[in-house]
């Protein structure tokens, strides 16, 4: 598996040479393009320069003149000399294609390859016309007849060798400047690999850590902004994990204190019957059973908060609240009763009609409610009213309420308060509320402790 450093440089290779071969192609086939134009433009100017220079000297005497050939002779060291072009030759055929002019075509442009192509053109129809002839030659003519009424022909020829190797020299050149910009270019990425690849390799060591329990501060980098958002989030996630894990700790350890303390009791009494000790069997009967039912709840709840936690099956429907509520008011009345407490339920509106689980609603509201009869000095008010299409809840207690320190804390698990008891009634309330969407608080009113319960009305739903 590549590394992020190789697996950059690569990239970065293939990418520069790639567009290094894209700029060599373009760069020559522009050079060839306007190589081309330019030879053309060029053998077009001076074959209309010199075309009348030579037609007049021609006119004046016949070519098998001595003096005309020394003429022509410098015509073309003028040509060649000239700013038209230096690669611009002149040569004069006869009617047969046999060179007059000049005498010797050693050393010149008229190869066989060229005087061939020249041989096989139709000067007669297409005069003046510039034509190709191999990579590097073009040529131009037109027949011309002299002052003996000989038929003639002027070819006027160019060659772009030089110009070619001057190319080909400027590509080397150009590769020469790209091979040095790519090592440069290399350097520096990696450099800027090896800047993303460290600070990633020390945010990896990191994760091990907290993937090995060791949820430790994760080092800020502050290179790159990606990076530092990341090491900004593993931070933030080692801080939550090392809550949860101490929260599941201080959990288990709560959990297996309350159910120890009702199991000890009954094995207690349990011995002391088996062991015919005790003055009243019946007696330590009661208390096996009271801690059984104790225990028995407790599993209950856990249960329950871990089916909400993980695998709890919501099944929303059509519900009206005021009816549930008050259905909720006549279960707890039993309670109530028990605790010696008298329970209000108020509503001062109709129907209110939601869509939620009656499982989880049953849970946000009769928790809380239960918490204040076991609390309250005398009596227990829950009241419904409608607030910008919100339902909400208000369960009162006229207790001690909330000291200022355990308010943050009333639905966490297993918290005692002053004067309270280990348990997991408003830690499953919370979550069920959540589960709803709905929203669950705690605070302090003018006398005992309030809970408030915030739920989205469905004007959409029918309550059957």
């Amino acid at each position: 598996m590549k590394t992020i450093r190789r697996k950059y440089l690569s990239l970065f290779v293939a990418e520069t040479l790639l567009v290094m071969l894209v700029v060599l192609v373009l760069f020559n086939a522009a050079m060839y393009v306007y190589l081309d134009r330019s030879a053309r433009k060029e053998l077009k100017a001076a074959f209309s320069t010199m075309q009348v220079l030579v037609e007049r000297q021609l006119m004046i005497s016949a070519f098998s003149d001595d003096n005309t050939d020394s003429a022509l002779q410098g015509l073309s060291a003028a040509l060649t000399a000239s700013r038209l072009s230096g690669s611009i030759k002149f040569f004069i055929f006869d009617e047969s294609f046999q060179v007059l002019f000049p005498r010797q075509t050693s050393g010149t442009l008229l190869t066989e390859t060229l005087l061939e192509d020249i041989r096989g053109a139709d000067f007669d129809a297409k005069a003046g016309e510039v034509i190709r002839a191999g990579n590097t030659t073009y040529f131009s003519g037109i027949p011309f007849e002299e002052l003996a009424g000989i038929k003639l022909y002027i070819v006027f020829a160019a060659d772009l060798t030089d110009s070619r190797e001057m190319v080909y020299a400027l590509n080397w050149m150009l590769a020469a400047v790209m091979l040095v910009a790519l090592g440069i270019g290399f350097f520096f990425a990696g450099a800027a690999a090896k800047g993303i690849s460290r600070p990633l390799q020390r945010v990896c060591a990191q994760a091990e850590e907290i993937g090995k329990g060791n949820f430790v501060p994760v080092p800020q980098e502050q290179s790159l902004r990606e990076i530092a958002s990341l090491c900004k989030s593993m931070d933030e996630m080692s801080a939550r994990l090392r809550a949860s894990d101490q929260a599941q700790r201080l959990f288990l350890q709560n959990a297996s204190h309350e159910l120890r303390t009702p199991l000890m009791s009954i094995q207690g009494y349990a011995e002391a019957i088996e062991a015919d000790l005790g003055d009243d069997p019946k007696e330590a009967a009661h208390i096996i059973r009271a801690e059984s039912i104790r225990l028995n709840a407790l599993v209950g709840e856990l249960l329950t908060l871990s089916r909400m936690e993980n695998s709890f099956d919501c099944k929303p429907e059509a519900l009206d609240l005021a009816e549930l509520l008050s259905e909720y008011a006549y279960r707890l009345e039993g309670l109530a009763i028990k605790e010696k407490k008298r329970l209000i339920f108020e509503t001062g509106v109709g129907s209110v009609p939601v869509t939620a689980d009656e499982r989880l609603l049953w849970q946000m509201i009769g928790n809380p409610a239960s918490n204040c009869l076991r609390y309250a000095e005398s009596e227990v008010e829950i009241t419904l009213s409608l607030e910008d299409g919100t339902a909400v809840i208000h369960i009162r207690d006229d207790g001690p309420g909330f000291s200022e320190a355990d308010l943050p804390h009333v639905f966490d698990r297993f918290y005692k308060g002053k004067g309270g008891n280990f348990g997991l009634g408003l830690s499953i309330a919370k979550k069920a509320a959540e589960l709803s969407g709905a929203e669950l608080s705690a605070s302090n009113g003018p006398k005992g402790a309030v809970f408030e319960i915030r739920i989205k009305t469905d004007a959409k739903a029918r309550v059957s």
